[in-house]
């Protein structure tokens, strides 16, 4: 590859945008406090890692990581790591997310909240918001399902890039027997 190639292909990444809530930025630390003072309201106190990281906006979890490590080990942090797949929020954290505020019109109570949440976070649109809502109202389905989901008689190239956004942000699965369906990471149980 040129250097000219590496350069425009380095340029050319996309970037995580910076947290928010209600549109004001934040550190990746208020907002992990305040998604899970989120997540603590609706009866889970202590969810996954990967679920906190995603719901933060974040698909990679190295930096995110390493960020909620070193608050982790700070003397009066914010929040804790029980294990090496969970997170929770210390009692300065439940004091924190009250002074932080809400998540505003992000507000997540019900399922249904946490995938039009995700699907804004990720900024999921077009065809791959039609394969997402069409996971969400009819559970598991094949390839070809989600091509005619989006007005298609079968799955070309475009359709297979879409329905790859999906699955690269973590939002949808591939099962072993060929279906897609939606993650662990869009339901409050997990």
């Amino acid at each position: 590859m040129s250097r000219a190639k590496q350069v425009n292909k380095r340029s050319t990444s996309t970037k995580v945008a910076a947290p928010t809530i209600n549109g004001k930025k934040v550190t990746v630390v208020e907002k992990t406090v305040v998604v899970l003072a989120q997540l603590r309201k609706v009866g889970n106190e202590t969810p996954t890692r990967d679920l906190v990281m995603k719901m933060c906006g974040f698909t990679k979890p190295s930096s995110f990581n390493v960020t909620v490590g070193k608050e982790a080990r700070k003397k009066n942090a914010l929040v804790e790591l029980p294990d090496s797949k969970t997170i929770s929020l210390t009692p300065a954290g439940i004091e924190a997310a009250a002074e932080i505020g809400d998540m505003g019109e992000d507000t997540i109570t019900t399922d249904e909240n946490l995938r039009r949440y995700m699907k804004k976070i990720f900024k999921i649109g077009g065809n791959a918001e039609k394969m997402f809502d069409f996971l969400c109202e009819n559970g598991p389905a094949t390839n070809e399902e989600l091509a005619k989901a989006c007005g298609r008689d079968k799955p070309n190239a475009s359709h297979n890039v879409q329905r790859g956004t999906l699955v690269r942000t973590g939002l949808v699965e591939k099962k072993g027997s060929g279906l897609f369906c939606l993650s662990s990471m869009c339901s409050l149980s997990n």
